[in-house]
C-alpha cells in the first residue's frame, strides 16, 4: 500500500470518527467503528466493550481521553 493510500485511509477514518462523535458521542466507540469500517479488523464486541471508557472512564471527566483509549484498543 502506498503512502498516499495510507493517508487517504487515515483521513477517511478520521472523518467518520468525527461525524460519529458529533452525531452520537462516546468517543471510543466512534473511533473503533470508524476503524472497523475503513480497515475492517475490529469486532463488534470490542466496540460494545469500549463504552465504559467514554469521558475518561464512566463519563467521569477524569482519566484518559476516550478517543485515545479507543485508538489504543484498535492498535492492540
Amino acid at each position: 500500500m502506498s503512502n498516499e493510500e495510507k493517508q487517504a485511509l487515515a483521513q477517511a477514518a478520521f472523518d467518520k470518527a468525527m461525524k460519529y462523535e458529533l452525531d452520537y458521542g462516546c468517543c471510543p466507540q466512534c473511533v473503533l467503528a470508524a476503524v472497523q469500517e475503513t480497515v475492517g479488523v475490529i469486532d463488534d464486541s470490542v466496540i460494545k466493550a469500549s463504552h465504559g471508557l467514554s469521558g475518561g472512564g464512566g463519563l467521569s471527566g477524569v482519566g484518559a481521553c476516550g478517543a485515545l483509549t479507543g485508538g489504543l484498543m484498535a492498535l492492540s
